[in-house]
Formats: C-alpha cells, sequence, structure tokens
C-alpha cells in the first residue's frame, strides 16, 4: 500500500470519527440546555445515544469490511511467505552444518 493511500486511509478515519464525536457532542450540549424536565432529558439523551450507538457501529463495521479486512489478509500472505523463506532458510543451513554419511 502506497503512503498515499496510508494517508488518505488514516485521514478518512480520523475524520469520521470527528464528525461521529462532534454529532454526540452537538446532540448532547442541545438537549441538556433545552428547557425540559430532567426525565425526559434523560430520555431524549439516552434515545440520542442509542441511535449514535447504532449508527457508530454500522460505519465500524463498513469501515472493518472496506479497509481493515483487505489490510488483514495482505499481512497474513505476507507473514506466510516469510515465514516460509525462513523455513527454507534454516533447512538450508541445518543441511549445510550436517556432516554428510560417507
Amino acid at each position: 500500500m502506497s503512503e498515499n493511500s496510508k494517508r488518505e486511509a488514516q485521514s478518512s478515519g480520523g475524520l469520521l470519527s470527528g464528525i461521529v464525536l462532534g454529532g454526540l457532542i452537538g446532540a448532547t450540549l442541545g438537549v441538556l440546555f433545552a428547557p425540559k424536565k430532567g426525565e425526559d432529558t434523560r430520555k431524549q439523551i439516552k434515545k440520542t445515544g442509542e441511535k449514535y450507538y447504532k449508527t457508530g457501529k454500522v460505519k465500524v463495521e463498513e469501515l472493518k469490511k472496506k479497509e481493515i479486512d483487505p489490510r488483514l489478509k495482505t499481512l497474513e500472505k505476507e507473514a506466510k511467505k516469510r515465514v516460509s523463506d525462513v523455513e527454507r532458510s534454516v533447512k538450508k543451513v541445518v543441511a549445510d552444518k550436517t556432516p554428510s554419511k560417507k
């Protein structure tokens, strides 16, 4: 993955987090300063929190499918290749160090 792609992915994740967090803070402050009874305010905060939780959960799942899972697959392939390379190297070293039978 290129440096540009990495920066864009990080930027997208940060932007999404900022938007969600800003929305949560704004909604909470709006409800807290609204002229309602405490019980109504608590119900509204709970309802709004549940809504944002569900929305955030969906966004996290989308991000996982689009960005995290493909990266993990790439890393897994790379790790398997490196393990295979190390195994070959170890076998070669062992074979070179083992005295041959005559």
